[in-house]
C-alpha cells in the first residue's frame, strides 16, 4: 500500500521495549514477529498522511463523545472513538469536526490534525516520524 518501508537495524547498542499497542502490531510487515529489533519500519509520506487521518478521526470522535454526548466513561469513549476511526467519511469527519467548532485538541490535550474544513495544511505537525523496530523472523 506504500505506507511503510523497512530498512536493516544499524548495529548499534541499545535497548528495544516491547511494543503492545495493537496498532503498531498491524504495521509489521509479513514474517516478522517482536523481540530484538533488528528490523526499522518507517511510515512514508502517503503513510503519515493516512496516519493522521485515521488520529484526526479518532480525536474527533473522542471530543464528540465528551463534549456533545457528555459520556464519562474512559473505557466507553475510547472504544467508541476506535470504531468510529474506521467507519467515518471525509465527508463525515470535516461535518463533526465543523459541529464541534473544529477543536484544536482532543479531551486529553492531543493536537487534533486540521482538515480541509478548518483551513488546515498542519498534519505532519501531529504526525511526528513514526520508527518501529521489529526482528526478521528467524
Amino acid at each position: 500500500m506504500g505506507l511503510v518501508v523497512t530498512s536493516p537495524h544499524p548495529a548499534e547498542t541499545h535497548d528495544h521495549r516491547p511494543f503492545v499497542n495493537p496498532c503498531h502490531d498491524a504495521l509489521k510487515p509479513a514474517g516478522v514477529s517482536t523481540g530484538d529489533g533488528s528490523l526499522i519500519v518507517e511510515l512514508t509520506s502517503r503513510g503519515r498522511k493516512r496516519a493522521a487521518d485515521i488520529i484526526r478521526r479518532h480525536r474527533l470522535a473522542e471530543r464528540l463523545f465528551t463534549d456533545s454526548l457528555a459520556l464519562d466513561s474512559e473505557t466507553e469513549i475510547e472504544q467508541q472513538a476506535c470504531k468510529f476511526e474506521h467507519i467515518l467519511s471525509p465527508e463525515a469527519t470535516d461535518k463533526i469536526c465543523t459541529f464541534l467548532g473544529h477543536p484544536r485538541t482532543c479531551p486529553h490535550g492531543a493536537l487534533i490534525p486540521r482538515g480541509d474544513c478548518c483551513g488546515g495544511k498542519d498534519q505532519d505537525q501531529v504526525v511526528e516520524t513514526v520508527r518501529m523496530e521489529f526482528p526478521h523472523s528467524r
